[in-house]
């Protein structure tokens, strides 16, 4: 009889799962996780992480996973899973694995994947004004939308993206952004702030399906925010600032938004040293005036 050690007899002696880390201290890195979140990552499409539409969860952004990374520690490298670069067809498609190691002894950390490819909406279609569509094409057959702006609505159609090839390079570093992020939140353990980022969002979060939806009333919503932190950061008087709450009251932008952008006034005005003024808070429908009986009228 053989008395040589098996595998299967070491896996039938190992007892079962056992924590590296004390219940306490796993609460107290959540608790500096979310404390370094709220006091050094900024919020907003042009910031670190952002809430989308349909979501109650906020989307860690590119910036915000390279933020982590710094902080924890992390080297980030990138290797192709698979390619296809097919020049005639044309096809390209770029999937990638993102590993993080530490940088302090080189150990494996943890690794995320990612893929992009150019059959995606954004880059297979492009959507233009009436008068670019070619000489010839009928425009009732074409999918369209409609475009509101100061001057009034416009009608967009959409065409097939005959320069793709100028978007390889943009491809293949949209796969390298969805595995870092991936692998961040693996990493940092940061699934229960963050969610995924916006281009695996699935189609019922926005109720529309994948391709009848676009990001252009996001990314109108994300270049007001823009533009009202930028004004709310140079205002250096009382009286600049309360125009600036006045704006945002008739902008009428999402909660989400408002809030933050309320959070941001607040410290400048705290800041400035002003006394206490109406903040940007939203607009609220009046309640109606009880209804005066007829001479009369019984009650």
């Amino acid at each position: 009889m053989n008395d040589q050690t098996h595998p299967e007899t070491a896996l039938a002696a190992y007892e079962g799962l056992t924590m590296v880390v004390s219940p306490a201290e796993a609460m107290k890195r959540v608790q500096e996780l979310r404390a370094f979140v709220s006091a050094n990552m900024v919020p907003g499409m042009n910031g670190d992480y952002a809430v989308l539409p349909g979501t109650n969860k906020p989307t860690l952004l590119q910036p915000g996973a390279q933020k982590l990374c710094e902080i924890y520690g992390f080297a980030v490298s990138f290797s192709d899973v698979e390619v296809i670069s097919d020049w005639d067809r044309p096809l390209f498609v770029f999937r990638k694995k993102c590993v993080l190691s530490s940088r302090r002894d080189g150990r494996f950390i943890c690794d995320g994947m990612g893929s992009a490819n150019s059959k995606e909406d954004r880059y297979a279609w492009r959507w233009v004004g009436e008068r670019d569509v070619p000489p010839g094409v009928d425009k009732a057959t074409l999918k369209a939308r409609t475009k509101r702006g100061e001057r009034g609505d416009w009608t967009q159609y959409r065409l097939p993206n005959d320069d793709i090839f100028s978007l390889v390079n943009t491809i293949e570093k949209m796969a390298c952004k969805r595995a870092l992020i991936h692998a961040t939140l693996n990493a940092t353990r940061s699934a229960g702030i963050f969610t995924q980022d916006k281009e695996d969002l699935p189609p019922e979060a926005f109720g529309v399906a994948d391709d009848q939806r676009s990001w252009e009333g996001q990314e109108d919503t994300s270049a007001k925010f823009a533009e009202f932190e930028k004004r709310i950061t140079a205002a250096d008087t009382m009286p600049v600032l309360s125009r600036v709450a006045a704006d945002i009251k008739k902008s009428k932008l999402e909660a989400s938004i408002s809030d933050r952008l309320l959070k941001l006034w607040l410290e400048k005005r705290d800041a400035i040293g002003g006394k206490p003024t109406p903040a940007p808070k939203p607009e609220t429908k009046p309640a109606e005036p009880p209804q005066e009986r007829e001479p009369g009228q019984e009650g």
